[in-house]
């Protein structure tokens, strides 16, 4: 099979650069899926994963090289992806299903970089519309692709102090936030026990961080999730589930030899 693959980059000016790119990918699935469909729920043979992606954006350096930024936007394609339904036949094999084809576009930003010279950031935002076309479950035609947030965005933003009696002393504070995600399977309503499409929350989670230099010794500490905020990492539905971590920190000494 062929999977064709090309990219370009062009210099607008000294510190702007614009770029583009294309790749097809294939992914095989169990060849037991083609031979036998019927032992896996399905009367016809599955299909291999099948996509493409297109990006574009431009990426740049300013104020003298101190900050780098790069604003992108894409749409990628998947055709026959596999979903298990999280049934089992009678002999115990896995249920699957296969949607014919989901799409996402979006957009990036990324900034990185010293806003001063002691004051480092970096901080992103990404806006992603997905859509499920030609699905295997006729409902789940149109709806945002499972697992998918249309909204992310990070930040860490690092402060290292200059004063004499705090000199190699630095703090930095940051987090992450995740729009509400959809399930990838149908769960029963507890009131009225039909099946619908659940979602799990969004959740924003807030870190921090104190460190300290002095010669060739690194001391550093590290909050996790401050707030103790509960969430999820995402999953396929209430037995499939990735719970974000609690309230945790690590502390480390480094040595430069």
């Amino acid at each position: 099979m062929l999977l064709p693959r090309a990219g370009l980059t062009y210099a607008l000016l000294d510190n702007l650069n614009y770029f583009a790119s294309y790749s097809q990918g294939f992914r095989p699935i169990n060849p037991q899926y083609i031979k036998y469909p019927e032992r896996y729920g399905r009367t016809e043979p599955f299909s291999n994963e099948t996509s493409y992606q297109m990006e574009t954006g431009f990426k740049g350096e300013f104020f003298q090289k101190a900050l780098f930024a790069t604003l992108a936007v894409y749409q990628i394609e998947k055709r026959n992806t596999l979903v298990n339904t999280g049934l089992f036949t009678d002999e115990g094999n896995p249920v699957y299903r296969q949607n014919g084809k989901a799409r996402s576009q979006g957009a990036e930003l990324e900034l990185t970089g010293n806003i001063m010279a002691n004051l480092n950031l970096n901080a992103s935002y990404a806006f992603n519309h997905t859509e499920v076309l030609n699905a295997d479950v006729v409902a789940e035609t149109g709806m945002m692709a499972a697992n998918a947030p249309r909204h992310s965005a990070g930040l860490w933003a690092k402060y290292t102090f200059t004063s004499p009696a705090l000199r190699g002393v630095g703090l930095a504070i940051g987090g992450n936030y995740l729009s509400r995600r959809r399930m990838e399977i149908q769960v029963n309503s507890v009131g009225s026990g039909e099946l619908i499409w659940d979602y799990w929350p969004s959740y924003a989670v807030a870190n921090a961080a104190l460190f300290y230099n002095v010669n060739k010794f690194k001391f550093s500490f590290n909050l996790n999730n401050v707030l103790d905020e509960q969430y999820f990492v995402g999953g396929y539905d209430y037995f499939r589930a990735s719970p974000g971590a609690p309230r945790n920190f690590m502390t480390t000494i480094g040595y430069t030899f």
